[in-house]
């Protein structure tokens, strides 16, 4: 973790002096890597919506499992600006490395992910319609088109799929279909008794009959003394979450019926000492996942 973490700062831009709290460079400028002395904060969903999503990650991310580094600065409630990389490996290995414990400079955030499992092989476009052309253009973020005829532009298409990693993935387009998503299964949860053919309705697309019992239990022992009225900001909090300058950097959710945003690093750190029961039993749920996915992801419940 600490050397990925590392590296992919380096890989950024950014100088080794700037990474103090991992970095250590002699009299005669030769570095190393500080392995003893790197400090490592343990991810721990605290936000309803981070509570869905990752007990659930395999039900709501459309590129499960995947890896995502992301290098940011996070301006503290003691005054200095921390310097963190959070590294998210195989959707399971999630933690935070700080890099600076006072940094100075620029603010930062840079972002990497991919996906493990392709999502498809390239298409061959030669037959394709113009209208499904244009579909794939804008998926394959093509800017503009090469080639004096018709057949030219196609073979230019084509190069252009043809070099596109299948691995790499949209993140925020994977985060906003994740948040779709359990706005679904919330509003289902609300319409179960009320409204079945309703909840059926918003459940079908998702591919379920029902309301898997653990998120039933998420969301019956948040909105125990809620009022349903508070929907709207959780939803607008859901939207806050994932937006690529807050995620894993801010945990936002509603307190005294206003949407509250909080250090994801050291909350992360006050339930690892304070509730490590809650810290244990994620762990061991994220391993069960995995473990799962290795034998058959329709294992998973």
């Amino acid at each position: 973790m600490i050397k990925i973490a590392t590296e992919y700062a380096l890989h950024c831009g950014l100088e080794r002096e700037v990474l103090s709290e991992v970095i250590s460079i002699d009299d005669k400028g030769k570095a190393k890597i500080e392995y003893d002395k790197a400090k490592l904060i343990p991810f721990i969903p605290t936000t309803l919506f981070d509570k869905l999503f990752e007990y659930h990650r395999f039900l709501f991310e459309e590129g499960y499992p995947s890896h995502m580094l992301k290098l940011f600065t996070l301006k503290c409630n003691d005054g200095k600006t921390r310097l963190y990389c959070y590294l998210d490996l195989f959707s399971t290995f999630q933690y935070y490395v700080l890099l600076n414990d006072d940094y100075k400079g620029e603010e930062i955030s840079e972002t990497y992910a991919q996906r493990l499992i392709p999502k498809m092989k390239h298409p061959n476009v030669s037959h394709y319609s113009p209208k499904d052309l244009s579909i794939v253009i804008q998926e394959y973020k093509i800017s503009e088109l090469k080639g004096k005829s018709y057949e030219d532009q196609i073979a230019y298409i084509q190069t252009c799929i043809d070099k596109y990693p299948i691995q790499t993935y949209d993140l925020e387009a994977s985060l906003k279909s994740a948040v779709e998503r359990i706005n679904k299964i919330v509003m289902a949860y609300f319409c179960k008794k009320s409204n079945p053919e309703l909840m059926k309705a918003l459940l079908t697309p998702l591919g379920l009959d029902d309301i898997p019992e653990s998120i039933s239990t998420i969301l019956g022992a948040y909105f125990k003394d809620v009022q349903v009225t508070v929907l709207t900001r959780v939803f607008s909090a859901f939207s806050e979450s994932i937006k690529p300058e807050y995620y894993r950097k801010n945990g936002f959710e509603i307190i005294e019926d206003e949407i509250m945003n909080y250090s994801h690093p050291d909350k992360s750190i006050e339930i690892l000492y304070e509730q490590k029961a809650i810290a244990l039993e994620y762990t061991n749920a994220k391993f069960s996942h995995l473990n799962s996915l290795c034998y058959e992801i329709s294992n998973l419940k």
